[in-house]
């Protein structure tokens, strides 16, 4: 017999005195609450999963008032059927911090991946909260990814007051010896945002990991809480000749943000475009548009990349270009060229761009007026918008 089995059998006997209860009056499709538990136990699948659905129904109308059906519910969050453990653990969610006595249940129920129940059980344990902070954290630590996962899911998902409530063990956890868990709670802390403000601290001392994942994530979290990145720069530009791919695509994602203030990492984005990688590419051609005038140097190699193979480094080269406005006057030709792609979008951001180089791009109004009369409604439309940039 597990842990979460006696658990249940104590808390049954419990409140099987309860016969005074709040809810001991409603009733749901005519039937009592009582009615429903004792169905939990029937024989017949398909009793059991109606009375699963019926409870989670009638947790959801009386929400805490409920809560003299968590040892019962508990009982069947191990029920062979599907579909039965998902409504229990609906209902489970349902109840809130009354139900914290089912969190070693819902921690178990985090493996379980059938009917989505894994999902399932991470919401129910966001809705839990604060009892259930201090088995998330140690959770971050599984060796198995679904559980860490739901996890995080659950930290995602948690009301404020429990938000709040985790930040002090969390910015601990930024201690953990597993990058893993340093980088998960980094992504937490920064996806809750300005909440987490008083996480800053331990979030600074983090900018100086040994390994450079958590650098990144860490660096993103300080954005998202505070919205301030100059101070940033060092660590982002040292990540941007990381060896690894996804680290460097971390760091264009926190420069975008800076925007013109990342201006001193232009010539290592310039690097980064014309690495193998599509998407490093994308990413650096991105960053460098968000930044601006002041990364005017890239538009010479951005150039060429409107002939790219891949359409999604066209495309995203074609939109980037006109984050440089008048700058980008030497593109013009090419743009006019990428007006004539075989892909819309290239087309579109192609248009886009000539518009925000403005009165500069003349020489673009004769293609422009052309793609007035292009098959294309949202072309036509482009075109239109820009020639009252260009030709005024």
């Amino acid at each position: 017999m597990t842990a979460c089995q006696n658990v249940a059998i104590i808390l049954i006997c419990i409140f099987a005195r309860d016969s005074c209860s709040s809810d001991n009056h409603y009733l749901y499709k005519e039937k009592p609450i009582e009615f429903w538990l004792n169905q939990l136990k029937n024989k017949d699948d398909d009793v059991r999963e109606d009375a699963a659905e019926a409870l989670a129904n009638i947790c959801k109308e009386l929400g805490p008032k409920a809560k003299r059906t968590v040892p019962f519910l508990i009982s069947a969050i191990k029920d062979k059927q599907p579909g039965v453990r998902q409504e229990v653990i609906r209902a489970l969610k349902e109840i809130g911090p009354d139900a914290k006595d089912s969190v070693p249940c819902l921690m178990e129920a985090l493996t379980d991946e059938a009917a989505c129940n894994s999902g399932h059980a991470a919401y129910a344990l966001a809705a839990i909260g604060e009892p259930a902070i201090e088995s998330l954290i140690r959770a971050l630590e599984d060796r198995n990814p679904v559980v860490q996962i739901g996890a995080v899911t659950a930290f995602y998902k948690m009301r404020p007051e429990a938000k709040r409530a985790a930040i002090n063990p969390l910015s601990k956890a930024l201690n953990n010896k597993k990058k893993e868990v340093r980088k998960n709670v980094a992504d937490i802390l920064g996806f809750w945002g300005p909440l987490s403000r008083p996480a800053l601290n331990a979030l600074y001392q983090r900018l100086n990991d040994a390994e450079s994942s958590v650098q990144v994530e860490v660096a993103k979290a300080i954005w998202e809480i505070s919205g301030q990145g100059k101070e940033l720069l060092p660590i982002l530009i040292k990540t941007l000749k990381d060896d690894s791919i996804e680290v460097r695509q971390g760091s264009c994602w926190v420069l975008r943000r800076i925007g013109p203030d990342a201006h001193e990492a232009v010539p290592f984005l310039i690097d980064n475009l014309t690495e193998k990688d599509p998407w490093l590419r994308i990413m650096a051609a991105l960053t460098l548009g968000d930044i601006g005038p002041k990364a005017k140097a890239a538009i010479p190699i951005l150039i060429p990349a409107l002939q790219d193979k891949d359409v999604r480094v066209r495309k995203n080269v074609a939109s980037s270009l006109g984050g440089f406005g008048k700058e980008a006057k030497i593109a013009i030709n090419a743009l006019i060229r990428a007006m004539e792609d075989e892909d819309l979008w290239v087309r579109i951001y192609a248009i886009r761009s000539l518009a925000e180089i403005g009165q500069d791009a003349i020489m673009a109004v004769p293609a422009l007026k052309k793609a007035l009369k292009d098959p294309n409604d949202e072309i036509k439309e482009e075109a239109a918008t820009a020639l009252t940039k260009i030709d005024k």
